[in-house]
């Protein structure tokens, strides 16, 4: 990646700093003195033109494809950790002592511990790109995934209110269904698809968060600016 900004960027200076493509549309706001969209995923390197001394992000995530295999990896400053498919058809490399990539580590005894480490950094990775911004956008929305691949198995939306309450509560699993309160309502939904069974609205007056909540003998309580109690099985 090749950047120059006049009177930014110093002269002749390189940076090891990590940075992922889509960090360049914040970047750009900034250094043009704009306030970049608030549901951007990226983040501005623009400090980082400015002091190529500085760090970037801890780790850069990417995804291909090779023909109709998609291959998604992190790298870190030392290494690359990669997956085609399945987790089988691993990929890591020592980017200090093999730069170009030629000796594929993930099948190394000595290395199972950075693969294991790296997996996950991965799969955290994917977790995040999955669950989107519930703060910023004006819907209530709740996502199911896998806990161990982080792939989404479904989504389900809702309208909501962007200036109202800034977060919602801890969702609750009963009975294989999923109940979860949003910025307006509380919901119920089939744990299984993602269908929403019904959803009741929260007291007027609560205000900040709700509570957790919880599931007793087909009610269900939480507290959001006072205490309710709703029908579990409307």
């Amino acid at each position: 990646l090749v950047v120059r900004i006049p009177g930014v960027s110093p002269a002749g200076a390189t940076s090891d700093g990590l940075v992922e493509t889509l960090d360049l549309f914040p970047t750009l706001a900034e250094l043009c003195g704009l306030n970049a969209p608030a549901h951007l995923q990226g983040k501005s390197y623009a400090n980082l033109i400015r002091k190529p001394d500085k760090t970037g992000r801890p780790s850069a995530y990417t995804v291909v494809s090779r023909g109709a295999q998609l291959g998604r990896s992190i790298r870190t400053q030392r290494w690359r950790y990669a997956e085609w498919g399945e987790q089988k058809a691993a990929e890591l490399y020592d980017l200090k002592k093999d730069p170009r990539e030629y000796t594929n580590l993930a099948k190394s005894p000595q290395h199972r511990e950075i693969v294991g480490e790296m997996k996950t950094r991965l799969a955290k990775r994917e977790l995040l790109k999955a669950i989107p911004n519930t703060v910023r956008v004006a819907k209530d929305v709740v996502v199911c995934l896998d806990a161990k691949t982080g792939k989404r198995i479904w989504k389900t939306e809702a309208p909501g209110e962007p200036t109202g309450r800034k977060s919602s509560s801890t969702p609750c699993v009963a009975d294989g269904r999923l109940f979860a309160a949003g910025s307006t309502h509380v919901y119920c939904i089939d744990a299984k698809n993602g269908k929403r069974l019904w959803a009741a609205p929260l007291p007027k007056r609560g205000k900040g968060p709700a509570s957790s909540i919880l599931v007793d003998e087909g009610r269900l309580f939480l507290i959001a600016g006072q205490l309710t109690a709703y029908d579990a099985c409307l």
